[in-house]
């Protein structure tokens, strides 16, 4: 890759600020291990040397100019990191590290667009490769944009005091209590569910709906996702791997119409319910809520679809 790129992106001076901030300040490295990463050097030899740190770090061993070199010395890498003049001059350039978390945030950005660069040149190889499945070739560059992205928006939070979390939930409790929806959730069209739910579902829920067979499992959902993007206008994907799309549509449609489905699925309605039915039609026809029912579909292929959904 470098020899189609150059040199990747990479900051030598705030690599070698933040060695040399630990350094001067042990204390320092507990700033910015939620920041970066060994792998977020650039310099095999700032590499190794971070690694130990860290390793010293968890030791409960002070960090400088000679239990650093010895214990890099005894992996047998000191002349990789540079060797002991390379550490001591790093050690001797810093002045303060009152700005060592703004160096190592520098670092982590061109951390990541190091990853863009290699991964654009992965995606060049995969579709220039033997690979007859273009849909393959697809979701493989969409997977690799995606991890790069996702490290680019995980900002680790870190410690959160329990202090600081009460007053929202307390506001959320009390807005429930009110009869109010709470903020952040979507509601279903069961009020005792939505009561169950602390007012419906939220963003970081996994809900799993089990039961026997034949107990209605698939029209609760249904009526679930009906109402989401019907009533609410929030988009809504189903992905059905045992009931075609016709056959969700059908159900979705007699729901919507109150009509029975036996009748809407055998077409044994009276002149006003076909009425009542084109009215229904219309109205779910506009409501943001899309079926796949592809045989067999993989994790993968769900994520790659969704994020092309998303980013219409």
């Amino acid at each position: 890759m470098e020899s189609l790129t150059g040199t990747l992106p990479h900051n030598k001076e705030a690599e070698e600020y933040i060695l040399g901030g630990i350094l001067m300040e042990n204390s320092s490295l507990d700033l910015i291990t939620e920041i970066i990463s060994p792998e977020d050097f650039y310099s095999e030899r700032h590499r190794i040397l971070y690694e130990e740190m860290l390793i010293l770090r968890d030791r409960g061993i002070p960090i400088d100019l000679v239990s650093l070199p010895d214990a890099i010395e005894s992996r047998g890498k000191l002349d990789k990191a540079g060797g002991v003049s390379y550490i001591a001059r790093i050690g001797e350039r810093i002045p303060t590290t009152a700005n060592i978390e703004h160096y190592a945030r520098i670092l982590r950005e061109k951390s990541i667009l190091r990853a863009l660069i290699t991964g654009a040149g992965d995606i060049i190889k995969t579709a220039r490769g033997p690979m007859n499945d273009v849909g393959s070739a697809l979701d493989s560059a969409e997977q690799i944009i995606f991890n790069i992205n996702r490290e680019m928006k995980n900002v680790r939070s870190g410690l959160i005091k329990l202090g600081s979390i009460l007053p929202d939930v307390y506001h959320n409790l009390s807005r429930l209590s009110q009869g109010e929806i709470v903020q952040g959730a979507v509601p279903t069209p069961y009020p005792d569910l939505n009561e169950i739910l602390m007012g419906g579902l939220h963003a970081t829920d996994l809900i799993i709906v089990a039961a026997r067979p034949a107990m209605g499992k698939t029209s609760l959902a249904m009526n679930i996702a009906g109402y989401v993007a019907v009533t609410e206008k929030i988009p809504v994907v189903v992905f059905s791997l045992e009931m075609g799309r016709d056959q969700l549509a059908l159900r979705m449609l007699a729901s919507e119409a109150q009509i029975n489905q036996t009748k809407v699925r055998t077409a044994m309605l009276k002149r006003e319910e076909w009425s009542v039915l084109v009215d229904a039609m219309n109205l779910i026809s506009e409501a943001p809520l899309y079926f796949d029912d592809t045989a067999g579909i993989s994790p993968m292929a769900i994520r790659s679809k969704l994020r092309r959904l998303a980013s219409r």
